[in-house]
C-alpha cells in the first residue's frame, strides 16, 4: 500500500494508477474471446448417448473401453440421461479442420495422450 504524504503526492500516485488500470485494460481488450468464430460447439447430450450406445453401452451401466487408437482402457457411465466418459475423450476421427463434422460416425472415444497429439491430424498421417 502506498501512502501519500502530501496533496502532490496523492495526485501523482492517483495518476499512476489510473495510467497502469488504463494499460491492464487495454491489454486485456486484445486477448481472443469466446466467440462463435473460434468456439468449439458443444457435443449434445443426445449425441453423447448415440456414442455410448455405439460403443455397447446402456441406460443404468458402466462400461470399460479402449482408446480407438491405443490400449489405454477408460470408461463410459451412463446414469439419467447423463453420460460421462471419464478417462477418455471425444475425439473427431476426421478433424473439424479437414472438413469432419460432429457426428456420430465420426466420433469415437481417444485417450487424452492420444487424442492431445493427434491434434487436427488425419489418423493416417499421425500414425502413419
Amino acid at each position: 500500500m502506498i501512502v501519500a504524504t502530501s496533496t502532490a503526492g496523492r495526485l501523482r500516485h492517483d495518476l499512476s494508477f489510473n495510467l497502469i488500470m488504463q494499460m491492464n485494460f487495454r491489454s486485456i481488450a486484445k486477448l481472443p474471446r469466446n466467440t462463435a468464430k473460434n468456439k468449439k460447439a458443444r457435443i449434445s447430450d443426445a449425441l453423447k448417448r448415440e456414442i455410448a450406445s455405439k460403443y455397447g453401452c446402456e441406460k443404468g451401466q458402466s462400461l470399460s473401453v479402449k482408446c480407438s487408437y491405443c490400449d489405454f482402457v477408460g470408461s463410459i457411465k451412463w446414469i439419467g440421461s447423463y453420460v460421462t466418459f471419464p478417462g477418455m475423450h471425444l475425439d473427431h476421427h476426421i478433424p473439424e479442420s479437414k472438413g469432419g463434422e460432429t457426428s456420430l460416425s465420426n466420433l469415437v472415444l481417444a485417450c487424452r495422450d492420444c487424442n492431445i497429439a493427434k491434434s487436427d491430424s488425419l489418423f493416417e498421417d499421425w500414425k502413419g
